[in-house]
């Protein structure tokens, strides 16, 4: 049962509702003598570890006497205790880290329209010693923050190995035209 206690704290703040505990069976030599426990007020274990204590813990939560320290579950979440990290969420823009575009996009239906905005242009880029990449920017859109959209991917291809080729369907292996192109 969740609590909203450690078991230290519910045995200090409820002592008189538990049992004295059965003797530690545990050989004292064996024992870990860097940890005590409160509640068999001896040397082996913590009180937060102590069996025994979680056990009668247990047995006063089924009976109804601890039932304050329960922790209240609300659609598989703890609830929190106050709204501040709500709304702290829903205050803080969403972020978008990457936006590419997909050669599948193409294929998909424009189910929204947006009104037309203000067009954005960039002056042409100098070419450095011959290379040239893509252009990547950050923007704050709609009041979202975008840390890298890919303006200009560069000649990007498809590439399909041919031992992946050769185990396509024939019917699919007849569709392919051979290029006429070097890359």
């Amino acid at each position: 049962t969740p609590l909203t206690r450690t078991p230290k704290e519910i045995l200090a703040a409820e002592a008189n509702k538990f049992q004295p505990p059965p003797p530690m069976v545990t050989q004292v030599e064996k024992r870990n003598g860097n940890k005590f426990c409160d509640f068999h007020n001896d040397k082996g274990h913590s009180t937060d570890e102590c069996i025994q204590l979680k056990k009668q813990i247990e047995e006063l939560v089924r009976a109804g006497k601890l039932s304050h320290l329960i922790k209240e579950i609300k659609q598989g979440r703890e609830q929190p205790k106050t709204g501040r990290k709500e709304t702290a969420a829903k205050d803080k823009p969403t972020t978008i880290y990457m936006v590419r575009s997909w050669q599948r996009t193409v294929k998909q239906k424009i189910t929204q329209s947006f009104e037309q905005g203000k067009e954005i242009t960039f002056p042409p880029l100098a070419n450095s010693n011959g290379t040239e990449g893509p252009l990547v920017i950050e923007a704050e859109i709609g009041g979202h923050t975008i840390h890298r959209m890919y303006i200009d991917g560069g000649s990007s291809m498809e590439i399909l190995y041919e031992h992946c080729f050769n185990r396509l369907r024939p019917d699919i292996k007849k569709q392919m035209v051979p290029a006429t192109t070097s890359l």
